[in-house]
């Protein structure tokens, strides 16, 4: 199970609910990934958080309503955690954790990151992955805003920034910049 497809799913959905600002934070640690996926879009009513969870329910025009409750299952069937918050007209926020165990792995990240780039239009992302290995702290990340501020009017969803990024961020984790020695 790809933790990085189901941050993709999550993200691709804040978008259809009409967000501009996407900011996915995974923490990982040599035991668990720590998921994080807030939005700034339409939010949920307390009637539509209720119904979330429900397989095949949805909001949205084309939706299958399969997404949120994935997400929580592969949660919850490796022995993680699963939370959800929203607040109308704010916003929604998705918590996950998945121990590495079994078949649990993080997968493209960086692609994931990018294709989420790709569609979120005239919107930005902020990512994070702070990675704790060996005592520190390694933090690879990117915000879109900065990256807008350097490309003037050149779209972010254009093939050679997107390469670039997926290119920058791929550097990120080759080369582990630390973030913090303390933990």
């Amino acid at each position: 199970m790809e933790v990085s497809l189901h941050i993709l799913d999550i993200a691709e959905n804040a978008i259809l609910s009409g967000c501009r600002l996407i900011e996915i934070e995974l923490e990982e640690t040599p035991l668990e990934y720590r998921v994080t996926v807030r939005d700034d879009g339409e939010g949920m009513t307390e009637e539509e958080l209720s119904m979330c969870l429900v397989e095949g329910y949805t909001t949205k025009e084309n939706g299958m309503g399969l997404g949120l409750p994935r997400f929580r299952r592969a949660a919850e069937s490796c022995g993680g955690t699963f939370s959800i918050s929203s607040t109308p007209g704010r916003g929604t926020k998705v918590r996950a954790t998945f121990p590495k165990v079994g078949d649990v792995v993080l997968g493209d990240i960086t692609g994931a990151v990018c294709a989420v780039i790709s569609g979120i239009g005239d919107g930005d992302i902020v990512f994070t992955h702070d990675i704790e290995c060996g005592g520190n702290t390694y933090r690879v990340g990117l915000d879109t805003r900065a990256e807008r501020r350097v490309l003037g009017t050149l779209e972010l969803s254009t093939p050679e920034v997107i390469l670039f990024i997926k290119e920058y961020l791929s550097g990120q984790y080759k080369t582990k910049p630390i973030f913090s020695e303390e933990k």
